[in-house]
């Protein structure tokens, strides 16, 4: 990720220019996860699912790049391996936050860790060249701290770290 300071929407969309991991959808972030890891550790220590597990990684793999909004749902008999399977992609994903490269930045102060992308009226993200949800919009506590920040561009940014716990 970038040394670039970011500590405002504003820095955050400058750094994105030059870091287009910044840009990223939660379906990208996970393919990253899972190259950057690889599948064989990603998934180690479950057996017998490979042709499962090969649909789950080209679910992620063919939505990446995609706004389109998505659920994938894991079917099977009891003791399939589908709550296992969940359990590894969460404790890569918990790793991952932790490595440059899967830095991760949210509003501070937002209690739905809001994408700094989403405080940004679609207008501007246009301008910007920002390819983002059409339908992201700030919540309410980001909306308040919009008008006490006095726009979009000064509200505080963090980078926060995934936890399932």
């Amino acid at each position: 990720m970038t040394m670039t300071t970011i500590d405002t929407v504003a820095s955050y969309v400058a750094a994105s220019r030059r870091d287009p991991r910044l840009t990223r959808t939660t379906l990208h972030y996970i393919a990253d996860m899972i190259d950057y890891f690889g599948k064989a550790k990603v998934f180690e220590g479950i057996y017998g699912m490979d042709r499962q597990l090969d649909d789950i990684v080209a679910f992620f793999k063919g939505y990446a790049m995609s706004m389109e909004r998505r659920l994938l749902l894991l079917v099977g008999p009891q003791g399939s391996g589908k709550s296992m399977t969940v359990d590894k992609i969460k404790r890569r994903l918990e790793e991952y936050s932790r490595k440059p490269d899967g830095a991760v930045y949210a509003v501070d102060g937002c209690p739905f860790h809001q994408h700094p992308f989403d405080l940004m009226p679609a207008e501007d993200r246009e301008a910007e060249g920002i390819w983002w949800h059409e339908e992201a919009v700030p919540c309410p506590v980001c909306e308040r701290t919009i008008g006490a920040q006095g726009g979009w561009k000064t509200v505080p940014v963090r980078q926060v770290f995934i936890s399932a716990r």
